[in-house]
């Protein structure tokens, strides 16, 4: 369950945390500094999909977002409903 803490255009929600399993404030994150923790080449694919406005068309398309957790620094895609769709560091 997500709980919106202003308006539409806010770029804030209170979500469960994966990692540290607590009802935290997320922000929503550009792409850079999402892939930021993939290397710096993808730092840089990241900064021009924000530069250029590719990331915001994917996210409209793909329905997702990349939020961290204030607490604990997660990273994870969400849905627009919330719905976690992947932990970024999951694999690694």
């Amino acid at each position: 369950m997500t709980m919106l803490l202003g308006g539409s255009s806010n770029n804030s929600n209170v979500f469960a945390c994966p990692r540290c399993f607590e009802k935290t404030r997320h922000i929503k994150i550009s792409y850079q500094e999402a892939f930021s923790e993939m290397g710096n080449a993808a730092r840089v694919i990241g900064g021009i999909s924000d530069i250029t406005g590719i990331g915001k068309i994917s996210s409209l398309i793909s329905n997702c977002h990349y939020w961290k957790c204030t607490k604990c620094a997660t990273i994870t895609i969400r849905k627009s409903d919330g719905t976690i769709r992947r932990i970024l560091d999951e694999f690694e």
